[in-house]
């Protein structure tokens, strides 16, 4: 199913994908979190880019450091450019980098004490089509502009 170009909302089950609060006034990268169910979801941006896609986060692009998903403005980080592939056996995308060495990550409630998104190699069963756990699932539903 490809993406088009907009704004959309990006969820892991029923967690939003982004930031709570205002944004603060440095320019270094900021962390991209699985939120609780209750607040609400933020707005992204995706914009097709060569072979994949740039996403956005309140207009900032993203970038991966030390193994975590940030937006990356001011910064010398480049923005990753993604893969993101419709599993339609599960009713959901993953988010990769191009080649698909790594990929979006959902924290584990209770396994892990972050709620930061990390990116580290996605792990599917070898079978056809791949099979892959929930928080490496996501789910992208346009928004409909004005």
């Amino acid at each position: 199913m490809e993406l088009k170009d907009g704004p959309v909302l990006i969820y892991n089950g029923e967690n939003p994908i982004g930031r709570t609060g205002p944004e603060p006034l440095i320019f270094g990268p900021l962390p991209i979190f699985a939120l609780p169910t209750s607040v609400a979801p933020e707005k992204w941006e995706i914009e097709k880019k060569d072979e994949g896609y740039i996403l956005k986060f309140r207009g900032i692009p993203t970038g991966i450091i030390d193994g975590h998903l940030f937006t990356v403005l001011g910064e010398s980080v480049q923005p990753t450019v993604w893969t993101i592939t419709y599993r339609s056996h599960q009713e959901g995308y993953t988010i990769e980098t191009l080649g698909a060495e790594k990929g979006w990550v959902s924290p584990e409630p209770g396994v892990e004490e972050s709620n930061r998104i990390a990116v580290r190699p996605l792990i599917s069963t070898k079978s056809l089509p791949p099979l892959f756990p929930g928080n490496e699932l996501f789910k992208i539903s346009p928004i409909p502009r004005d």
